[in-house]
């Protein structure tokens, strides 16, 4: 009904496809054309068909990594507890709100800074220790305790998990980490002296 409403007496349709699950139709009008359809001219229609379903999953592809990245940013943005990136360096990357709301940092003048500028002075070889052993060695570490000192000079006891930070070709680029307020039975804990 629409191709007579439209006029159309001559047309070439070729499917728009993306490995094997067929996207759509590209249809070419023809009725006004003066020569007869050479193959030539339908490979070409074939071709950019090819490259219109290749655009479409491209273009899907990248909002779905845009809502994940959303998802991802809002579940670090609400967490509870301090989530946080250092890049190979041990050079500060990344920090959620919690940061902020929990050791009054602002987020802005923390990137960049070494994590080391923030932990108490008798943590910080275990830390580089620590760190060292999730870049070199691969580790995930968890319930690792330490001291960090707050904006204000407070000082707050800390249970550290980290994994390595992975690009697409398997080397570290740095550190995920997460801080958790240790519970009161782990604090009275961690203060005991460990039975030999």
């Amino acid at each position: 009904m629409l191709i007579r409403d439209l006029g159309i007496r001559s047309f070439i349709c070729v499917p728009i496809a993306f490995k094997g699950k067929s996207e759509g139709v590209l249809a070419v009008d023809l009725t006004h054309a003066k020569t007869k359809t050479t193959q030539s001219e339908v490979s070409l229609l074939i071709g950019i068909a090819r490259q219109i379903g290749i655009s479409l999953n491209n273009a899907r592809v990248h909002k779905e990594i845009a809502q994940s990245e959303e998802r991802f940013r809002n579940l670090s943005d609400n967490a509870p507890d301090i989530i946080y990136r250092l890049d190979d360096q041990g050079c500060i990357r990344y920090v959620n709100q919690a940061w902020t709301e929990i050791l009054g940092h602002n987020q802005a003048e923390l990137e960049g800074k070494c994590l080391c500028d923030v932990l108490g002075p008798a943590d910080q070889e275990s830390f580089a220790e620590t760190i060292g052993d999730v870049i070199v060695n691969k580790l995930r570490v968890r319930d690792r305790y330490f001291t960090i000192t707050g904006a204000r000079g407070t000082v707050h006891q800390i249970v550290l998990s980290a994994a390595p930070d992975f690009d697409a070709d398997g080397k570290v680029i740095g550190v995920c980490l997460l801080y958790t307020s240790p519970s009161p039975r782990d604090r009275t804990r961690s203060r005991m002296p460990s039975s030999a």
